[in-house]
This record gives structure tokens, C-alpha cells and sequence, in this order.
């Protein structure tokens, strides 16, 4: 297994993860100050995990992604899979800047983030995952 990744001084973090079965799985990562508020909900696979009620806008435009976050650190959430590969999609199509994440039970926590130079940093570090 191994990671590729790039990361800012704000907490954010995009992931390419590399498994031992040749699986590459997109990874989306952002850290907030507190924990926030979310639903318990069980995933697929059978794990806990939380869902945050929450909306993703880039360039004035909705992305249709779940996030989550770990039961155990409800101060980092995160993107995974198709879900952010989407999400990098919707930044690359609209030569995006920054995009802005609603947290409809933490408002106070309502942000804009800088995604200025994202997709260099992801074509200099061939971070063909979120492709």
C-alpha cells in the first residue's frame, strides 16, 4: 500500500491511496477546529461512520457528494472514491479557484476553501486517481 498527496497549511488534503491489489481509491480530507455535528450511519461494508448534512458549490454550481467523517474524529471529513473524483471533476470543468462547503448544523463553521492550484499540484504529483 501507498499514498500520494497533496496538502495546504488550511487542513486540506487530496489523496490518491494505492493498494496491494492495484486499487487506487481518490481521497478527499478536510480538518475543522471542532468536532461537527453529524449522523451515525453504517456504510456498505458494515462500519460506522458519520454523514454530515451538508452541500459542496464550485463555481456557483452543486456537486452531488456524501461527506463523512470517522465516529471517532468528527473534526476531519472526508470524500472517498467516486465521490471525489467528482468533486476534483467539478474543479477542473469550471477552472474553479475555490470552492464553498455548507454545514447546515454547523453554519458557524460554513466555509470557502482555495483550490487556486490544485489541479498543477495533482498533474506535477500524477494524481491520476481523481481522473
Amino acid at each position: 500500500m501507498g499514498t500520494q498527496y497533496a496538502t495546504d497549511q488550511m487542513g486540506q488534503q487530496y489523496t490518491c491511496v494505492f493498494y496491494e491489489d492495484g486499487r487506487r481509491v481518490a481521497r478527499v480530507n478536510l480538518v475543522y477546529p471542532r468536532d461537527l455535528a453529524h449522523h451515525v450511519v453504517v456504510n456498505p461494508s458494515g462500519q460506522s461512520q458519520g454523514w454530515l448534512n451538508a452541500s459542496s458549490d464550485v463555481s456557483g454550481q452543486s456537486v452531488d457528494v456524501q461527506w463523512r467523517t470517522w465516529t471517532t474524529r468528527a473534526d476531519r471529513i472526508r470524500l472517498r472514491g467516486e465521490d471525489a473524483q467528482r468533486f476534483a471533476q467539478a474543479i477542473r470543468d469550471h477552472g474553479a479557484a475555490s470552492f464553498t462547503l455548507t454545514l447546515h448544523d454547523d453554519p458557524d463553521l460554513t466555509a470557502t476553501w482555495d483550490v487556486g492550484n490544485l489541479l498543477e499540484v495533482m498533474s506535477e504529483n500524477e494524481m491520476a486517481c481523481f481522473e
